[in-house]
């Protein structure tokens, strides 16, 4: 069946050498321009039967640490080295990560010898030193803000189109009127 492994812990818990009971530490990986994220990740996956009586002879029921742990930790770090510390907490960014990586553990060759079949990848959350993720979460607010206020000024403008159209048509029904009263005058 389906199974579950985990790298999860905030920073600060796993400088500590404190870890959620039952998860191995967050996986620390270098961003661009030095930063050091601490990413939760949940993988799911399960085992080809085809292949677990050769992968129990090979590694008995070491195969999370051996094969998968590797495969996980090597695919998340070639993806996420050339990102900066900004646009991990992007959620386009984020989901547009997890799929790159879900991708090529997909394509992985180890994984596909063992019998491991991935399911899902997904980063459940991204630690940064903390100064600087308040400093992230901020900008990330203050963009979230100015987009909001665009939306709200478009839509003002929008509003406005409406209005002066309805005055335009009112003032040509008025004329209309004007006209068929000047005529039944005459």
């Amino acid at each position: 069946g389906t199974q579950l492994f985990t790298m999860k812990g905030d920073g600060k818990a796993v400088a500590e050498g404190q870890t959620p009971a039952g998860d191995e530490p967050c996986l620390k990986v270098k961003i661009k321009g030095g930063q050091e994220a601490c990413l939760d990740i949940r993988t799911e996956y399960e085992i080809d039967r085809r292949h677990l009586p050769d992968l129990h002879k090979a590694v008995k029921d070491q195969y999370e640490q051996v094969i998968l742990r590797p495969a996980v930790i090597r695919a998340t770090k070639n993806r996420a080295t050339v990102m900066i510390a900004d646009a991990i907490y992007a959620d386009e960014t984020q989901v547009a990560l997890e799929k790159a990586v879900e991708d090529e553990l997909l394509k992985d060759d180890d994984l596909k010898r063992a019998g491991i079949i991935i399911h899902s990848f997904i980063i459940e959350g991204v630690h940064l030193d903390p100064k600087y993720e308040n400093e992230v979460k901020e900008k990330a607010i203050a963009q979230q803000t100015r987009l909001k206020e665009i939306e709200l000024a478009a839509a003002a403008q929008e509003t406005a189109k409406r209005t002066a159209a309805q005055a335009q048509a009112q003032v040509e029904q008025a004329r209309a009127n004007a006209d068929a009263a000047k005529i039944g005058k005459v």
